[in-house]
C-alpha cells in the first residue's frame, strides 16, 4: 500500500504552524528570531517539495557527459581532461538559458553554448573566470528537473584542492547524491571516503550510484561488474563507517537504509546521446538509461517526498528542543539582564555628572599649569630686565639711578601687560578648548559603552553625545579682564636707592604681584570651568532621565520575560507538540518499511 503522502504533508504543515505560533508568543530572543527562521524554511520545503540532486564523484568519472544524457542534449561542456570548475546547476524552465551568479552578488546571462568559457578550466582565461562564479544556473526544460527538482553538476574530486573544497561546501545543500563510479577504474580509497562523507552529511537522505563508461565492459561481463562493484562500494563504506563511529551511532541505521538496497545504474553517456540523436531504443537501452529514466524519476519523487517530511519532523523535535533548554535557562538570563540595567543605569548617571566635573577638571590643571608657567617666566624677564639696566648704570647717583628705574618700571609692567595679552591669554584660550574637545570625546565614548553594555537602544542619547563633542554645547570661555599691576612699589624710594639691595627688591616685588595676578586669574578660570560644568550636567541631565526611562522599561520586560519563561502551560504546550511529532514519526517510519 502506498504511502498517504499528502496526509502527512497536513499533519506535519499544521504541527509547523502550531510550532510557528507557540515560538511568536514565546518569549522573544535573539535565538528566538533563528528557530522561527527555521521553522519557515521548513515550511517552505513542505509546500514546494525544492529537492537537489547533485552528480559527485572524483575528476574523469563523466558526471557533465551522464547529465547530458539525462537532459538528453549535451547542455554542459565536456572534454577528455577534468573540465568542471564551478557548480553548475540545471533547474526547470521552458526556455533554455543561462545565467552566472558571480560571488559578489552581481549576474550575467549568457548563452548555454558559451558556458565553456565560464565554468571550466579549459584555458587560463576560462579559469580565472570560473574562480570569480558562485555557481552558473541552467534553466532547461527537462522532466526531471519537473517539480522543483535541480540537478547540480560538481568538480571532480581528488583533481585540486580548491574543486575539492567546492564541492564539499555544496553538501549540506545536496537531498539526493548520485555518485559517479567509473567502469574503468575500481572503488578506491578516496571515492570511500567521500562516500562516508556523502552518508555523514545529514541533508543527504538518499545515494544512488551510477557506473560510467559501462561501454567500455564487454556485454556479458557487465552484470558480473556491477555486482563486484556494488558489493565492494557496501563494503568499504561499513568498513570506513565502522572506524569512525560507535556501532550504536544512528549513522548505521542511515546506512541500512540506503545500502541496504542500494540502486546502481550501470550507464554509457555517449551511447545514449546518440541514441537519442538518432531514436534507437535498442542503443537507448543497451546504455542503460532505458532502465534508468525509468526508475530515477520514481526515486527521486519518493526521496523527494520522504525527504520533506523526515526534516520537517527532525526540524519540530530539535526546533522544540533547542526552545525547551533555552526557556529552562532564561530565568537566570533574564534576572542577570536586570541587574546588569539597574548597574549601567546607576552607572551612566555617576558617569555622566562625574564626567562633566573631570571634562572641566582636566582644563583646569592645564590652565592652572599655563598660569603658573607665565608668571615664572614673566618673573624672570622682569629681573632680567632691571638687571640690564643696572648694568649700563656708570656712576652711582640717587637722581640718576631713580630715572633709569622709572623708565625700567615702566618698561617691565609694559612688557608684562604684552606677554599677557600676546602669550597668557591665546595659550590659555588653545589649552581650555584642547582639553574640552579631548574630555567631551572621552565622556562621550565612555557613555556610549555603558549605553552598549547595557544593550539599550536610544537614538537620542546617540544624537545628543555626538553633539556634546561635535557642537560643544552651553560650553565658552568668558575672558574676564583681570588688569596686572604691582602689588608694592617695583623699587625702593629714591633716598633708599644706594643703600637697598635693588634686585632683591624687585624680584620680591615681582614675585609677590605676578603670584598675585596668578591667583586672581586662576579664580577667575575656576569660576569659568565650574559655569562650564554646570552647562555640561544640564546638558546631559535629560539624557540621564532619558536612559533611565529606557533601562526601566527593559527591566520590566525582563520581569514579564521571566514570568512567561517560568510559565508551566507554555512548556506544556511545546511537551504536547513534541510527543504529537514523535508519534507521526514512528508512524510514517513504520509505513515506509512495510
Amino acid at each position: 500500500m502506498a504511502v498517504d503522502y499528502k496526509s502527512y504533508d497536513f499533519q506535519i504543515y499544521e504541527y509547523l504552524i502550531r510550532l510557528r505560533q507557540a515560538l511568536e508568543q514565546a518569549v522573544p530572543c535573539r535565538e528566538r528570531e533563528a528557530l522561527l527562521a527555521r521553522v519557515a524554511k521548513e515550511q517552505e520545503r513542505i509546500k514546494t517539495r525544492r529537492f537537489r540532486v547533485a552528480v559527485v564523484g572524483e575528476f574523469k568519472r563523466g558526471k557533465s557527459s551522464f547529465i547530458n544524457a539525462l537532459l538528453g542534449q549535451a547542455v554542459l561542456p565536456v572534454d577528455a581532461s577534468p573540465t568542471t570548475a564551478t557548480i553548475n546547476r540545471i533547474t526547470y524552465g521552458a526556455v533554455p538559458r543561462a545565467c552566472l551568479c558571480y560571488k559578489d552578488g552581481s549576474a550575467q546571462e549568457v548563452e548555454i553554448g558559451q558556458l565553456a568559457d565560464y565554468v571550466t578550466k579549459l584555458t587560463g582565461e576560462s579559469k580565472e573566470q570560473a574562480a570569480r562564479i558562485r555557481e552558473a544556473v541552467v534553466e532547461y526544460p527537462s522532466v526531471f528537473c519537473q517539480n522543483y527538482v535541480d540537478l547540480i553538476d560538481t568538480p571532480g574530486m581528488n583533481d585540486d584542492d580548491t574543486m575539492n573544497q567546492v564541492t564539499v561546501s555544496k553538501l549540506d545543500q545536496i537531498d539526493l547524491a548520485i555518485v559517479a563510479v567509473s567502469a574503468n577504474l575500481p572503488f578506491g580509497d578516496t571515492e570511500c571516503n567521500f562516500m562516508v562523507q556523502l552518508l555523514e552529511s545529514p541533508e543527504i537522505c538518499q545515494i544512488v550510484v551510477v557506473v560510467t563508461y559501462i561501454d567500455s565492459v564487454r556485454p556479458r561481463e557487465r552484470e558480473r561488474l556491477l555486482s563486484y562493484l556494488q558489493e565492494r562500494i557496501c563494503g568499504k563504506v561499513k568498513e570506513k563507517l565502522e572506524k569512525r563511529h560507535p556501532p550504536e551511532d544512528p549513522i548505521f541505521e542511515k546506512y541500512r537504509r540506503i545500502f541496504g538496497q542500494l540502486k546502481q545504474f550501470g550507464v554509457s553517456s555517449v551511447d545514449a546521446l546518440e541514441a537519442r540523436e538518432l531514436g534507437d531504443m535498442e542503443l537507448l537501452e543497451e546504455s542503460g538509461f532505458l532502465r534508468l529514466n525509468k526508475e530515477l524519476p520514481k526515486l527521486i519523487l519518493g526521496s523527494q517526498n520522504n525527504s520533506a517530511i523526515e526534516k520537517a519532523m527532525a526540524a519540530i523535535e530539535e526546533v522544540c528542543r533547542e526552545y525547551e533548554d533555552l526557556a529552562a535557562g532564561m530565568p537566570v538570563r533574564f534576572e542577570q539582564r536586570q541587574k546588569a540595567l539597574r548597574e549601567q543605569r546607576t552607572a551612566f548617571a555617576r558617569m555622566a555628572e562625574e564626567g562633566a566635573k573631570l571634562l572641566a577638571d582636566s582644563a583646569r590643571v592645564r590652565m592652572y599649569g599655563t598660569v603658573n608657567q607665565f608668571a615664572k617666566e614673566a618673573k624672570a624677564e622682569i629681573i632680567q630686565g632691571f638687571i640690564r639696566c643696572l648694568s649700563g648704570i656708570r656712576q652711582m647717583d640717587a637722581d640718576v639711578l631713580d630715572e633709569a628705574l622709572k623708565k625700567q618700571r615702566i618698561e617691565a609692567f609694559q612688557e608684562t601687560t604684552k606677554m599677557i595679552r600676546s602669550k597668557l591669554d591665546p595659550q590659555l584660550r588653545k589649552s581650555f578648548w584642547e582639553e574640552i574637545a579631548d574630555s567631551s570625546t572621552q565622556l562621550s565614548g565612555r557613555l556610549r559603552g555603558v549605553l552598549a553594555m547595557a544593550g539599550v537602544k536610544c537614538p537620542q542619547a546617540e544624537a545628543q553625545l555626538a553633539a556634546l563633542v561635535t557642537q560643544n554645547p552651553g560650553i565658552r570661555l568668558e575672558e574676564r579682564a583681570q588688569p596686572f599691576g604691582w602689588d608694592i612699589p617695583l623699587t625702593p624710594a629714591k633716598e633708599q636707592l644706594l643703600q637697598a639691595d635693588i634686585i632683591r627688591w624687585v624680584k620680591a616685588s615681582a614675585e609677590r604681584s605676578l603670584d598675585s595676578y596668578a591667583r586672581r586669574r586662576k579664580e577667575a578660570i575656576g569660576e569659568q570651568l565650574d559655569g562650564a560644568c554646570a552647562r555640561v550636567s544640564a546638558f546631559l541631565k535629560p539624557l540621564v532621565q532619558e536612559v533611565g526611562v529606557k533601562c526601566r522599561k527593559e527591566e520590566e520586560i525582563c520581569a514579564e520575560n521571566i514570568r512567561q519563561a517560568q510559565s508551566e502551560g507554555y512548556s506544556e504546550r511545546l511537551k504536547g507538540l513534541r510527543q504529537e511529532n514523535a508519534a507521526l514519526q514512528q508512524a510514517f517510519l513504520k509505513e515506509l518499511l512495510r
